[in-house]
């Protein structure tokens, strides 16, 4: 069984009702899909990114929160909403930046971007402090029709940023980026069982 086939028996509902959402907005053709993640404490940057995107005209963005206000602006704004499931974990919508709060609400994004690869979604992750002056995606085909990958990262002087991934859902991607989510969750699992619920450094929120 492969790791497609894994995730999928083990996710079970989730994956249902996650597919059901991502579909609404992503784009019917290429199955690209834009995820950000958005909270209350971050509002502001939220509301330029939203000006932004919709300033191009872009409708396959899906936000993931556990605010209702952020997920009110979203949809306001023609975005997709993607929330946690009512037993998961509650999530701190003010978390600070280099906080193990912090560190779980990206975690929050990191399983989601694996479900989304596991059911077939070519996903793009972006930040929300940035301005959009043109379709990130058309600047991705270019790229990938000069030299394909199965992943498009930034480079931020020589260090790889979270900040824009574009993740196709081959099966390379879908190893690498499970690598990443095991990562994830045992940065996590250390701060809680062994140093007393702080990251082990600030720069684990990079």
């Amino acid at each position: 069984m492969g790791i497609r086939e894994r995730i999928k028996a083990a996710s079970g509902r989730k994956l249902g009702r996650l597919w059901q959402r991502a579909a609404e907005v992503a784009n019917v053709e290429t199955h690209e899909i834009v995820i950000i993640l958005a909270t209350s404490g971050y509002y502001d940057l939220f509301a330029n990114f939203l000006c932004s995107v919709s300033s191009l005209n872009f409708p396959h963005l899906m936000v993931l929160t556990s605010d209702e206000d952020i997920a009110q602006l979203a949809r306001s704004m023609g975005a997709g909403v993607y929330y946690l499931e009512n037993d998961e974990t509650v999530l701190d919508s003010f978390a600070d930046f280099g906080t193990l709060p912090y560190q779980e609400l990206i975690l929050f994004r990191t399983k989601t971007v694996m479900n989304l690869l596991t059911l077939g979604f070519r996903v793009l992750v972006s930040d929300i402090d940035t301005v959009w002056l043109s379709n990130p995606l058309h600047a991705v085909k270019l790229e990938l029709a000069y030299q394909p990958a199965d992943l498009v990262i930034t480079d931020d002087n020589g260090e790889v940023c979270g900040c824009f991934v574009y993740l196709d859902y081959t099966e390379k991607a879908l190893i690498f980026w499970n690598n990443i989510l095991r990562g994830h969750q045992e940065i996590i699992l250390f701060s809680h069982l062994n140093n007393s619920g702080l990251l082990p450094n600030f720069h684990m929120s990079e």
